[in-house]
């Protein structure tokens, strides 16, 4: 049978019936609000000589109301089932129950049949959010508040609030300290893994204190991975494993990430370390020093004796973001030359070395100049290609909306707060870009390559960039005060401390709130800096007449299946019993790193079918295949492609239910448009109301988009194609700002943005919250009681 609103399948079985008369039920398994359909009964005579007028009536109650006449008076004989429908209007959100009977002259039947009726659409959740930096004298921050037209009952507004990223850090940090067979001598055990390990005592130290028990642990497993470090070192330099003999060349990426790691846990001041693991530590510094010196060397005679220009600055660069803008020692004076920050710097600004060396440049000079020129000019070419979407924000490749590798982001998220005031990357966004680190980003494609969002280094440089975050704001030991309210409504209300960090959350029915609801005003009195999300929850009165896009574009086309392939013009209307294919087409300007879900909410009139049930009907996954896997790849599926650049195909998992059909990414969507698509059957007879179809990053369901609604017909008699047919719209008008700069809602078909609250201007660029902030503090009105 069937298991909840999921489909399944059952045993053949036969049925028996001894009345003369029977019924059986016709009727829509839901529908929703504002549909307007036909259904019925079917009545069997048992007896082949049966002729006879009978009588069918039917009573309606909770969802749906008769709009026909209750009784009808047919004529039924043996040879053939007759088919009785009544007409009935969907009005209300509530389990209709219908109760149909038949009466002969001599006999009768009854049956009873129930018919949820849905909302006409989805949910919507429209959000935006900030950070608060809190005051001694109290922060406030305040949000217009409108309410939009939604169906009674369904309205919330939702807040959440919370500081700093430690919850990120230490999920981070347990993952980096997890135990590896190291012990086992006879296992294989990555020099990577251990030097990784290193990093979190010096974060979680910094904000727990040594007593912490996640720091303690973290402790004991500095000291091991000091020993095991010098067993893996030799001349030259860290070997990949216990396992793996001397090296001739020397590994400089791994020798180089070493004293990166080592050189940060020695800029932090560490109480649980012991003389000896100082001694140790110093002993590695010297070792890995001489080895990277060795191997710049190396790499300039080779260009040296092939010919060709020097061209190693990434390698530089990789060495000097640990030993910093003094000369590299042990080098002859052609290779001091060559190596020189002058040379890298150079290299930097005219493009000859990548984003990855652009950005450590900037942060080595920034170490050492807050206010350093070349810096600052290499941090504003990076962060000209910083994208934002909703709470998040990443750095793109140059021309391209992909991200860059989690290192980069790591990197120019630390030296935009080295320069503090002069960063080219507002706090807000500096914010955005520091969510996203926390997230972890894009978890495929040419990230993961160049250190992407998963664990091992990416981990340890995402940590590094979280916690530099928190103590320029003052959240790795955080004392605040915090209080939401709309007028004399207090929504939230708490406070923040290095032993209370637990975020907080409310959710307030719209009856609660003041009609028109007042401003939400935000107070932050303390130390530290609260991120907050506000959020407005409802269900609208009426399907969207348009696409609504607010980060992501959704296209919706119900097609007739013609020999098995859709074909024709989309549908406005079909024949009862016909095949149809819906196609859904989700586009993205920025990659999504994280879970997407794409709901195709159908017309109650049309039932999707299951592939997983009988023939099932077709559709597609999203994947265009890009041809014939090379061999490297072969027995694979969906995984990334090379193929002239990264091929990706994420795997969407197909949910298929009575009233839509779902589908999910774990691993997100990289910018561009994907397609999805399944076949349904025209059930039952009426005009329904067709529900936009919905895409949504789950993690952030504010960046969002649905497909134009509108009605559906089912009709029971001959339509020509022309009435069948959908009438052509205009091409959606694109919004200035690449979609309104991630700050609004454009108007696709005005081609005009709507910018949220918080920001202003033709492209929704412009912040405004600073001269609400002004005027507010200007009135010391309304500060949270401590």
């Amino acid at each position: 049978g069937t298991s909840g609103a999921r489909f399944g399948t059952s045993d053949d079985a036969e049925q028996v019936s001894r009345n003369p008369l029977s019924l059986v039920p016709s009727v829509p398994r839901i529908s929703r609000v504002g549909d307007h359909f036909s259904c019925g009964v079917t009545v069997t005579a048992a007896d082949p000589t049966f002729s006879e007028e009978v009588t069918l009536s039917v009573l309606a109650s909770g969802g749906l109301a008769l709009t026909s006449a209750g009784s009808q008076t047919v004529s039924v004989d043996g040879s053939r089932p007759r088919e009785v429908t009544f007409n009935f209007s969907a009005a209300s959100m509530a389990r209709a129950d219908l109760v149909f009977a038949v009466a002969a002259s001599e006999t009768s039947d009854a049956l009873s049949a129930s018919v949820p009726v849905l909302s006409p659409q989805q949910e919507i959740f429209v959000a935006t959010s900030m950070p608060i930096t809190a005051s001694e004298a109290g922060t406030p921050w305040t949000e217009g508040l409108a309410l939009p037209k939604a169906t009674p009952g369904s309205g919330s507004l939702d807040l959440i609030a919370g500081v700093g990223y430690l919850p990120a850090v230490r999920a981070i940090s347990s993952a980096l300290v997890a135990p590896e067979p190291c012990e086992d001598r006879t296992r294989y055990c990555s020099s990577m893994s251990v030097v990784n390990s290193l990093a979190a005592l010096p974060v979680l130290e910094e904000y727990l204190g040594e007593a912490d028990e996640a720091a303690r642990a973290a402790a004991d497993v500095f000291g091991s991975s000091l020993t095991l470090l010098e067993e893996m070192t030799d001349g030259s330099g860290l070997r990949s494993s216990l396992r793996v003999p001397q090296r001739r060349s020397i590994d400089l990426p791994l020798t180089a990430w070493a004293l990166e790691v080592l050189s940060d846990a020695e800029r932090r001041p560490l109480s649980a370390v012991t003389a000896a693991q100082t001694a140790s530590a110093s002993r590695l510094r010297v070792q890995w020093t001489a080895a990277l010196s060795e191997a710049l060397a190396q790499e300039v005679d080779t260009s040296r004796q092939n010919g060709y220009p020097f061209r190693g600055y990434d390698a530089v660069a990789r060495v000097r973001l640990s030993l910093g803008v003094a000369d590299l020692p042990g080098l002859d004076a052609d290779a001091t030359s060559l190596t020189s920050m002058e040379r890298l710097v150079a290299a930097a600004k005219d493009g000859t070395c990548g984003s990855y060396c652009s950005a450590a440049t900037a942060l080595i000079l920034l170490r050492e100049s807050p206010a350093d020129r070349d810096a600052l000019k290499l941090l504003t070419d990076l962060a000209n290609q910083l994208r934002a979407t909703g709470r998040t924000a990443y750095l793109a490749h140059d021309g391209s909306a992909h991200a860059q590798g989690m290192s980069v982001q790591a990197l120019v998220a630390r030296g935009s707060l080295l320069c503090a005031d002069r960063s080219p990357i507002p706090l807000l966004l500096l914010q955005k870009l520091a969510n996203y680190i926390a997230q972890g980003g894009a978890q495929w494609g040419p990230g993961v390559v160049g250190g992407g969002g998963g664990g091992g280094s990416a981990g340890v440089a995402r940590i590094f960039a979280l916690a530099e975050y928190d103590v320029h704001v003052g959240s790795d030991t955080p004392d605040v005060n915090f209080t939401a309210s709309s007028g004399p409504v207090r929504l939230l209300h708490g406070r923040f401390t290095p032993a209370s960090r637990e975020a907080l959350a409310s959710s307030t029915s719209w009856q609660a709130l003041d009609s028109p609801p007042a401003p939400l005003v935000f107070w932050a009195r303390g130390s530290g800096q609260i991120n907050v999300a506000a959020g407005l929850r409802f269900v609208p009165t009426d399907p969207p007449p348009g696409p609504v896009y607010r980060g992501l574009l959704v296209e919706m086309a119900i097609r007739l299946v013609v020999s098995g392939n859709p074909s024709g013009p989309p549908l406005r209307s079909c024949h009862l019993g016909s095949v149809v294919a819906v196609t859904i087409q989700v586009t993205s300007p920025d990659d999504i790193g994280s879970s997407v879900r794409v709901e195709g909410w159908l017309p109650a009139g049309l039932e999707p079918l299951d592939p997983n049930v009988g023939e099932g009907g077709g559709g597609s996954d999203g994947c265009d295949d890009p041809g014939p896997w090379p061999p490297v790849y072969a027995g694979r599926r969906r995984t990334s492609l090379w193929r002239g650049g990264w091929w990706f195909c994420p795997l969407w998992e197909r949910q298929t239910m009575v009233d839509k059909v779902t589908w999910h990414s774990a691993h997100g969507m990289r910018a561009g448009t994907v397609t999805l698509s399944f076949e349904a059957v025209a059930v039952t007879s009426g005009v329904f109301v067709r529900p936009p179809a919905q895409a949504l990053i789950e993690m952030q369901p504010e960046v969002m988009g649905f497909s134009a609604g509108g009605l559906f017909e089912v009709s029971r008699t001959t339509l020509t194609a022309e009435q069948m047919a959908l009438p052509v719209t205009p091409p959606p008008i694109d919004c200035p700002g690449d979609g309104c700069s991630g700050n609004g809602v454009c108007d696709v078909v005005s081609g005009a943005c709507v910018c949220s609250g918080d920001f202003v201007g033709d492209d929704c660029a412009e912040a405004s919250a600073p001269l609400a902030l002004d005027i507010l503090s200007a009135t010391g009105e309304g500060a949270a009681e401590g």
